[in-house]
């Protein structure tokens, strides 16, 4: 290497020490928004949700103005314009909110009515607890930018950071609350359906989801219902929307209407449902006195089920991951396995759940006499924090299945001679054939 590439070297290897001095060292200078950009500021400092008592919002020229006013009343939101009644406050505190965030750029200089402001496309009124009221005239949308023509109580008018003028005017037409009932999904444990020829309730308890008759006990027994059938029907129901409000006093048509009930254990809400000759439904609950019509589209499917499609297919209930013993006993061959830190105490554990996770039980008919027979054997799942569901086996019907009830919960029912089998030759596995002999399905 010669003196002048020497020379180059030490003169790159100095610049490279003092640009990584310079990034290391030297404060980078603070972020002041947007590059060449206005700045911006808040149009009502100070001002925090919990401190908003009313919204109003005037749309069209004074003097033929639609109003919307909501006021808070501790109890919830409230519509007092243009009607009374009560407010969606999930909306309703999305709106205040949004005025909240609103920024400012700095003053413009023509009049306000360049920019859409006299008359404003609408005017959102905030009042305060201690009393004080915060005005925004809303104008025309900016050309560019994305933001609004805006002018805070007297002064200026000014630019919005974010556009407002749809969420100020669309927005506000739909602070109506539209539910039937606040009773939430996951708290009803029981539901009452009453109209037409039938009439049922659901039930709920640490088993899983149960249905019986409301009217004629001899339509079926107490049976275990489907925990994902049942929990659709709530879903619809908690669910519901008013598309139209009538707001006049009505009663539903008696004869096409179905009473519904539903209770979180504390309380109950009654629902009136009736389609009506135009396929939509109309309906009153708690929320909604006067009655309403919606689309309801995921309702109709679950109210037109029959008693037997409501039952529960599956054997039972089981959660693997949750267990923690597993016993089974088949005349003669037995299972009583653990759960350890390495997996089961008996191999024989996992294809037992898997024959079970397939196994398919038919509770549209009782046992009949041969659930009175001698008991053929048992099964019982326990989970590590005690919960048990058991099942006990009994005598053969004339087709080959076999009867089958959970004890103390609810009715016989089948059980097919293929799902026996599979649980035998389980069993048979690790067992072998001089340990009482093959099971009879």
């Amino acid at each position: 290497m010669d003196d002048k590439q020497s020379k180059l070297l030490m003169v790159l290897a100095f610049a490279l020490a003092a640009l990584v001095s310079f990034l290391l060292f030297v404060e980078p200078p603070k972020d002041t928004g947007d590059e060449g950009g206005p700045e911006w500021s808040e149009a009502m400092p100070g001002l925090a949700l919990a401190d908003v008592v009313r919204l109003q919002i005037d749309q069209g020229a004074p003097g033929s103005a639609q109003t919307v006013a909501v006021r808070d009343e501790k109890g919830g939101w409230r519509l007092q314009s243009p009607r009374q009644a009560r407010a969606d406050a999930e909306a309703t505190e999305g709106l205040v909110r949004a005025a909240l965030r609103l920024e400012l750029g700095p003053p413009l200089p023509a009049p306000p009515a360049e920019y859409g402001l006299a008359p404003a496309r609408a005017v959102l009124r905030l009042r305060a607890a201690d009393g004080g009221e915060h005005t925004v005239e809303i104008g025309a949308d900016t050309p560019v930018g994305g933001g609004t023509y805006v002018r805070v109580g007297d002064g200026p008018p000014r630019a919005s950071r974010t556009q407002l003028g749809a969420m100020f005017t669309d927005g506000a037409a739909d602070l109506r609350d539209r539910r039937l009932t606040d009773m939430s999904q996951t708290s009803v444990e029981r539901v009452e359906l009453e109209g037409g020829a039938q009439g049922l309730r659901f039930s709920r308890d640490a088993h899983g989801w149960w249905v019986e008759p409301t009217r004629d006990p001899s339509l079926f027994p107490r049976t275990r219902a489907s925990g994902g059938a049942v929990e659709a029907l709530i879903s619809a129901l908690t669910s519901l929307r008013a598309d139209e409000f009538i707001d006049l006093p009505a009663a539903l048509p008696a004869e096409r209407a179905l009473e519904i009930r539903l209770s979180d254990g504390a309380e109950t809400v009654a629902l009136s449902l009736a389609p009506d000759e135009e396929g939509l439904w109309m309906a009153q609950g708690p929320l909604q006195p006067a009655p309403v019509r919606m689309l309801g589209e995921a309702l109709a499917p679950a109210l037109a089920k029959a008693p037997p499609d409501w039952f529960e297919r599956a054997l039972l209930p089981v959660r693997p991951m949750r267990l923690n013993r597993v016993e089974a006993t088949l005349e003669g061959l037995s299972l009583d396995a653990t759960r350890t830190d390495s997996g089961w105490s008996d191999p024989r554990v996992e294809p037992l759940l898997r024959v079970l996770d397939q196994a398919q039980a038919d509770r549209t008919q009782g046992g009949g006499p041969a659930a009175e027979a001698p008991a053929f054997g048992t099964l019982r799942l326990t989970e590590s924090g005690g919960h048990t569901e058991a099942l006990t086996f009994f005598g053969l019907t004339e087709e080959g299945a076999r009867a089958a009830a959970e004890p103390g919960l609810g009715a016989a029912f089948l059980v097919d001679s293929a799902t026996m089998g599979a649980l035998a030759e389980v069993l048979r596995g690790a067992s072998g054939l001089g340990n009482g002999g093959p099971a009879q399905p």
